[in-house]
């Protein structure tokens, strides 16, 4: 997994008949995102070098100062960035269990900028950290230091959701569905919405287009979904027939579709058409 500026990487092996795993870190040290006790005046590491975590880590995500680790039995660690779901009994620089939901079982995790989801056996989605653009879709802009639930998705509402993806002070899930539900800062028209073009950019600490809540991307709602990826000013979706959907901001051509224009509703990247698309990742925040 890369971050901003640095690199989360799992090495496996086979010992004795068993297969097991462990985890690096290499890149810049700040704000305690790469989980190792640095040397004294060091703030950068050039190579891999192992994280000591009393975990099997299955799957890691990495944001601009935040690190996640989804362990073999399904417990989450994380650590970095003071926003990093866990209470401050252990120091933030070096990998910590999330206690809080220690009896729930974790399937995938996501970091985004500032914030975090995470989604569980159950189909819930669990999210922490900054909500100054409504990325953790809870309807208002608390902050949230430990793991909540999105109440959009659980038994009671009816809505499970297989994959999630943070971005860039916005939020997205496809559920069993197929259906695409995005929420949270939607500048340059990331959520697909139709709105957040750009006449609507950030100003102070008001974001004036925002879903405060999870809310389905109706220009999708023909289109049965699989996989997305929510990305800084932009996000891509896969159709479950491997059609590439993607819009928001397309400065440097990043879209796909032959401009640099803003595209506010999903749109098909037809130069590659005649292919199949398995899965998009984004690893730049």
């Amino acid at each position: 997994a890369g971050g901003f500026a640095h690199s989360l990487i799992i090495s496996k092996a086979l010992a004795g008949g068993f297969a097991y795993s462990w985890l690096c870190a290499c890149g810049d040290g700040e704000r305690g995102r790469l989980g190792l006790a640095l040397q004294d005046g060091e703030t950068q590491v050039l190579a891999p070098r192992r994280v000591d975590v009393a975990a099997q880590p299955r799957e890691v995500s990495a944001s601009g100062g935040m690190s996640l680790l989804l362990d073999a039995n399904g417990a989450v660690w994380s650590w970095g960035l003071s926003y990093q779901g866990r209470d401050q009994s252990s120091p933030s620089d070096r990998p910590g269990r999330l206690g809080s939901i220690a009896s729930t079982r974790i399937l995938q995790v996501s970091a985004g900028r500032h914030h975090a989801l995470l989604l569980t056996s159950s189909g819930g989605v669990l999210a922490f950290g900054n909500n100054s653009g409504h990325e953790l879709g809870t309807g208002n802009r608390a902050d949230c230091y430990l793991p909540t639930a999105v109440a959009r998705f659980s038994s009671s509402a009816g809505c499970r959701a297989i994959e999630v993806s943070a971005g860039d002070y916005h939020s997205s899930a496809v559920d069993e569905t197929g259906a695409l539900w995005t929420w949270g800062s939607g500048t340059n028209g990331k959520l697909g919405h139709g709105d957040g073009g750009e006449g609507s950019s950030w100003q102070g600490s008001n974001w004036p287009i925002s879903a405060r809540v999870p809310k389905r991307v109706d220009a999708l709602a023909e289109v049965r979904m699989r996989h997305v990826c929510a990305g800084s000013r932009h996000t891509l979706a896969v159709s479950s027939d491997g059609r590439l959907f993607t819009w928001g901001g397309g400065s440097k051509g990043k879209l796909g579709h032959g401009s640099v224009d803003e595209v506010l509703f999903p749109e098909e990247v037809v130069l590659i058409h005649s292919q199949r698309v398995r899965r998009q990742f984004y690893d730049t925040r």
